[in-house]
């Protein structure tokens, strides 16, 4: 598609981590860390320490544990950005203490794990539409990650000549249009209602817009 052509460069082929042990399974390890988004619920009451015994644990509680703490990026509302690694068996949310593993800290997280991305944009991303409004594709599990690409916005507003909104109802859903363009944003709210509540992993019930580089809730006029 147009607007999308040359946004990035040749693509490295991908590796796999096997553990961060060494300086080469290290190095395996970095180059498979991808942003990774996933819908945060707030707890339901006050977390209890998880019980030594798993039989003694209750459905209805919630628990914490000292070493599930992932890394996580608000980019807005309840839009959150965390960290994988995409291992031989799926993708694995890095937590803190995998920072320190890495001998990284959050930025060089970010860092790292865009790069990792715009290498498999380069390959894998496809847009279906046009100007008028855009489905985004690239693997089934990161497209909500498109969110973070500035440049992919930055030439869509030169396109279309104003803001742009985007709905990520899942987090392989992205669809994004212009801020004016009513009938676009009128026949995704319904499709992106259902995908919220029947999805397999459901993101976000808003719109953003993005004003200055930045995502703002973007709330459509009636």
């Amino acid at each position: 598609m147009g607007i999308l052509s040359s946004l990035f460069g040749k693509s490295n082929e991908k590796k796999q981590p096997v553990g961060a042990v060494s300086h080469d399974s290290r190095e395996k390890t970095l180059k498979s860390i991808f942003p990774y988004f996933k819908q945060l619920l707030p707890p339901a009451g006050v977390a209890e320490a998880l019980p030594d015994d798993l039989k003694r644990v209750d459905s209805s509680k919630t628990y914490e544990h000292p070493s599930i703490k992932p890394v996580i990026r608000e980019v807005c509302e309840d839009l959150n950005c965390l960290y994988a690694i995409d291992n031989e068996y799926g993708y694995e949310i890095i937590q803190e203490d995998t920072l320190t593993g890495l001998a990284i800290d959050r930025e060089q997280l970010h860092a790292i794990a865009l790069e990792n991305y715009r290498q498999l944009l380069s390959k894998n991303m496809k847009a279906h539409g046009d100007a008028n409004g855009i489905l985004f594709t690239v693997d089934g599990n990161l497209e909500a990650g498109l969110v973070l690409i500035d440049e992919i916005w930055d030439q869509m507003e030169e396109k279309i000549g104003e803001e742009v909104v985007v709905a990520v109802p899942a987090r392989d859903v992205v669809v994004a249009t212009g801020r004016s363009n009513r009938s676009m944003i009128d026949t995704f709210n319904q499709k992106a209602r259902n995908i919220l509540n029947g999805g397999d992993h459901p993101l976000s019930g808003n719109w953003f817009v993005r004003k200055n580089r930045k995502w703002e809730v973007f709330e459509p006029i009636p």
